[in-house]
């Protein structure tokens, strides 16, 4: 951004006609644009108007483009912009600072932020707009530590503590998951004889959602009811959400009624947790029902609901491909446009279903969508020929995976291996083993397992394929991988029982 000047015009002497000649200037443009956080816009209303007012005057013009960079959280073009300021001796005044720190709050450089506080209250009196304003910040953050450390550095000001500033601090805590310290803070707040509000009780029971404790989110509730605190349906909403993080449907549904109760209408977010809870549960039916209750209610679904279906069908031990396309089909017909999670939901599903042919399908699919598969989507692709013993499709499904620089995963490769387990393939087995290791993942004992099992497996050359499965057991063991029911089941069955001591001596 260039900066050149012209000789201003004179002067109205009073301050109201001087702010309406600024408006005629451009002013009132530049503050719109500002309040929008156009920052594009605002430096060329910028550009326009700054070479028309004097240096003495120009200190609004510049606060209101540093206004635009706060709004739009461009710190390192609010801290370009007071360079300038100070190098064309442009006076700067709380304000200035005040929107600099915005600027670094909002962009989440919670560090700048507070040292930009520290050289303002050099030149100006600290304010609590300003402390709050990093508070608050602290809070989107998740930042609980120095939420806590600005709160004691606010009273330590003389800032006395409000339901504004606790608040922020249980906010941070309940980004963070932190239930308990967020019930101590809850209690300080009696300690120091401040009233909590709603807004303080529904972070708290927040807090308590995310750490998955719903019994302590009802405490809290009942003690918001003791004080006749008229919860809300952030309220209600954090417990149902509490109890279907742990896929406690019949608990959340009876939230979901607390609230009706309450003469409050369940929104999409309180619909989508108990979908989501059956989808936890592996039951798609119950997902579905609420789904269409949320459609009794006259809520559309949104995409959350119809992934919450898919996701419930993935979890489900016996699938219907069918059954998982239909509720695809019907959530693109609902005009919604199916997402990563959706479509990783229905390669889950032909791996379960052992349809790797499918599975290969619905990744074009999702290619041609312009949707990039994730770790699972690919994971189910590499399961489904797995199951069926189909190793060339398995490699070419991991193949694909490290072309779309999707980092494999202890899982990816001990599907690999499980394939070379159903062929009897040896050498395959030690040989994706090995190349686990290079990749500096370490195997665990599923991997050795199935490693150990394609060594076992009929075949020629017996005695040198058990010397390896010997071997694989005495490294597992070296490495801390205790042996577990399912690989001793194996060795019992594949080694018969002249040989079962000595394998069993060496697992254990």
């Amino acid at each position: 951004m260039s900066l050149t000047w012209i000789v201003p015009p004179l002067l109205c002497p009073r301050a109201r006609l001087w702010s309406s000649w600024l408006n005629r200037l451009g002013l009132d443009r530049l503050n719109e644009a500002a309040v929008d956080g156009d920052v594009d816009r605002a430096e060329r209303e910028f550009e326009t108007l700054i070479p028309q007012v004097p240096l003495e005057k120009s200190t609004v013009v510049y606060n209101t483009l540093l206004k635009a960079f706060a709004n739009h959280g461009s710190s390192q073009k609010a801290a370009w912009l007071y360079g300038q300021m100070r190098a064309r001796s442009v006076r700067v005044n709380a304000r200035t600072y005040g929107k600099i720190i915005e600027a670094y709050a909002k962009s989440g450089d919670l560090e700048s932020a507070m040292a930009w506080m520290s050289r303002r209250s050099q030149d100006f009196k600290a304010d609590s707009v300003v402390v709050n304003m990093l508070l608050d910040a602290a809070a989107q953050a998740g930042r609980a530590e120095e939420a806590e450390v600005l709160f004691f550095a606010a009273k330590k000001m003389g800032f006395a503590a409000t339901p504004h500033s606790f608040g922020s601090v249980l906010h941070s805590l309940a980004k963070a998951g932190k239930s308990m310290e967020a019930i101590a803070w809850l209690e300080r707040m009696d300690m120091e004889q401040v009233e909590p509000n709603a807004i303080c009780y529904g972070a708290v029971i927040d807090a308590c959602a995310k750490s998955g404790q719903p019994n302590a989110a009802v405490m809290v509730f009942q003690q918001m009811q003791l004080r006749k605190l008229q919860p809300d349906l952030v309220v209600f909403g954090g417990i149902v959400h509490a109890f279907s993080q742990l896929g406690q449907v019949a608990d959340a549904a009876l939230w979901l009624k607390e609230a009706e109760a309450s003469k409050l209408k369940p929104n999409l977010i309180i619909y989508n947790s108990i979908i989501s809870a059956s989808a936890r549960a592996g039951n798609p039916k119950q997902a579905i029902r609420w789904l269409q209750q949320m459609q009794a209610a006259s809520l559309r679904p949104n995409p959350t609901s119809y992934t919450g279906i898919l996701d419930a069908f993935s979890k489900k031990k016996d699938v219907s491909l069918q059954e998982v396309t239909h509720w695809f089909h019907q959530m693109v017909n609902d005009q919604h446009s199916p997402d990563e999670a959706a479509f990783s939901c229905v390669i889950f599903c032909c791996a379960k279903a052992r349809r790797p042919k499918e599975a290969e399908a619905w990744l074009r699919r999702m290619h041609e969508a312009e949707l990039k598969p994730d770790s699972r989507s690919f994971n189910g692709a590499i399961a489904s020929a797995a199951q069926l013993g189909q190793m060339d499709l398995a490699v070419t499904f991991l193949r694909q995976m490290l072309e779309s620089s999707v980092q494999p995963n202890v899982i990816s490769y001990t599907n690999i291996i499980s394939a070379c387990a159903k062929t009897s393939n040896r050498h395959g087995a030690m040989h994706w083993l090995q190349e686990m290791r290079e990749t500096a993942l370490p195997p665990n004992v599923l991997s050795y397992t199935c490693a150990i099992e394609a060594c076992l497996r009929p075949g020629p050359d017996v005695q040198e394929s058990w010397a390896d499965a010997l071997s694989l057991l005495r490294r597992m063991r070296q490495e801390g991988i205790q042996a577990d029911r399912i690989l001793l089941g194996k060795l019992r069955r594949l080694v018969g029982s002249e040989a079962e001591e000595e394998f069993l001596r060496a697992a254990t």
